[in-house]
Order: C-alpha cells, then sequence, then structure tokens
C-alpha cells in the first residue's frame, strides 16, 4: 500500500512546476548543471510565467559558460518580473551584456 501512494506521489510532484524547480536548484547547488538545466526546463514547460524558473535557468546558464543563453533566459525573467525582482534583474542584464556573449 505504501508502494501504491509512493507511485501516486511520484506522479502528482512530476507535474509540480515548484517541485521541479526545487529540484533543479538542488541540482544546481550541487554542480550538476546538465541535470539543472533539464529540471528547469521541466518546470518552465509546466508554468512559462514564473520568472524564478527562467532566473535559475539563466545563472545555470551562466556558471556553464554559456552566457547567450543566460541572457535569453534573463531577459525572459525580466519580461514577466515586477517590483524590486525587476530591478535585480535589470542590473544582472546590464551587467551581463558589458561582457561579451
Amino acid at each position: 500500500r505504501a508502494a501504491q501512494w509512493q507511485k501516486r506521489a511520484d506522479r502528482i510532484m512530476r507535474k509540480d512546476p515548484f517541485y521541479q524547480f526545487s529540484l533543479a536548484q538542488q541540482k544546481e547547488e550541487a554542480g550538476d548543471f546538465s541535470e539543472a538545466v533539464r529540471l528547469y526546463r521541466r518546470a518552465i514547460a509546466l508554468n512559462r510565467d514564473e520568472d524564478a524558473f527562467h532566473f535559475g535557468l539563466a545563472r545555470t546558464y551562466f556558471r556553464m559558460g554559456q552566457r547567450h543563453l543566460a541572457g535569453v533566459e534573463l531577459e525572459r525573467a525580466y519580461e514577466l518580473s515586477a517590483g524590486q525582482d525587476r530591478s535585480r534583474y535589470a542590473s544582472k542584464l546590464d551587467a551581463l551584456r558589458r561582457t561579451k556573449y
């Protein structure tokens, strides 16, 4: 019975974008960037309008040295954001644009 509940929970969690985002953050922190990218993309596929998902993907791309892709995702995060987050993303975009990518 426990195995059935675990299987059901796994199916539900695969469809939860915030859970996928959390897993992506864990993989990024562990240095598993390719898996982090996969999970951030999955979170975005489940919810395209969450700026934090795009920012996490941008940060991971940047850490991988893929500055162009980082810029694309950072611009998307900026477009989706408001308030302090928007200002923070604008600052990061300016800094990224000052470097060649």
